[in-house]
């Protein structure tokens, strides 16, 4: 064994080959040794790997951060998300001792066109937060309807705005959008142009609207006294200066609008208003 060990003849070649002499196997077996390159190798894999596991470690904490930073979050999104806008509205009531004028305008009946007028009413009512948070409300829409489930009946002149009171007491159109903060009303007015029935529209017509302020309540008295309404309801006389009877509610003609407000959060809520129903003579809720 020794000998033979001793036959291996190892040289080194120019090219950094080295090979040995085989005696047993009458032949030389060479390699190439590069232990300079290896090192260099394992240098580069020490390197990738401290930096894998650099970044990995980065990564882990990033994420348990950002696990921490929705624990705090997740509360306050998930309340944001829940948050329900509780919009009520509520005390509606006409208006009459405000100053309107008469627009002349024109009806289509069976028997073709007929020259009519729209005199502006005014509805007083609040707007409601009843939620926890504040409330903001961007718009509204007014429509003239028969009932709540009829469709919208639209003219020109219908709706005229939507005002509240200023410092001074007077009456300025409101701006959009309007902040409720929880638990508080608003009180808005709303204008809506009311299209009046020919004849009685020949009765105040000559009316001298732009000589004088002349508020709703004047220009019934004037019907009153031909025992007529706006709408052309008839009107009985109880005694000479004590009053007048109108016909019962289900028969009464009337002019019927619903107004509705919308809230940021897409939420609404809408009310009849009228001359004799809602907001009107023969509203229960204003002779309690």
């Amino acid at each position: 064994m020794e000998q033979a060990n001793s036959n291996r003849c190892k040289a080194m070649k120019p090219d950094g080959t080295q090979c040995a002499r085989i005696p047993s196997v009458d032949s030389e077996y060479c390699w190439q040794h590069q232990p300079q390159a290896r090192f260099q190798v394992s240098k580069w894999l020490k390197r990738l790997t401290i930096w894998g596991l650099i970044t990995v470690l980065l990564a882990t904490i990033g994420f348990y951060s950002d696990l921490i930073s929705l624990g705090f979050r997740l509360p306050y999104l998930t309340s944001s998300t829940n948050v329900v806008d509780t919009l009520e509205i509520s005390r509606i009531r006409r208006i009459d001792d405000v100053p309107i004028t008469l627009s002349p305008t024109w009806a289509l009946t069976s028997n073709g066109t007929v020259s009519t007028g729209i005199v502006p009413h005014f509805w007083q009512l609040f707007i409601s937060n009843n939620g926890d948070s504040q409330m903001s409300v961007i718009d509204y829409k007014l429509a003239r309807v028969e009932d709540e489930e009829s469709p919208i009946i639209d003219y020109s002149g219908m709706n005229q705005g939507m005002f509240w009171l200023n410092k001074d007491n007077e009456l300025v159109q409101v701006e959009f959008p309007i902040n409720i903060e929880s638990g508080e009303s608003l009180e808005v007015f709303v204008k809506a142009g009311v299209m009046i029935h020919p004849l009685s529209y020949r009765l105040i017509k000559d009316i001298n609207f732009g000589e004088r302020e002349i508020s709703l309540l004047e220009v019934n008295d004037t019907l009153r006294a031909k025992r007529l309404d706006l709408f052309g309801n008839q009107l009985e006389e109880i005694a000479e200066g004590a009053g007048y009877t109108y016909p019962e509610l289900s028969e009464i003609k009337d002019e019927t609008f619903r107004v509705s407000f919308i809230t940021a959060r897409g939420f609404s809520d809408s009310k009849l208003l009228s001359q004799y129903g809602l907001g009107g003579l023969y509203d229960e809720a204003l002779s309690r």
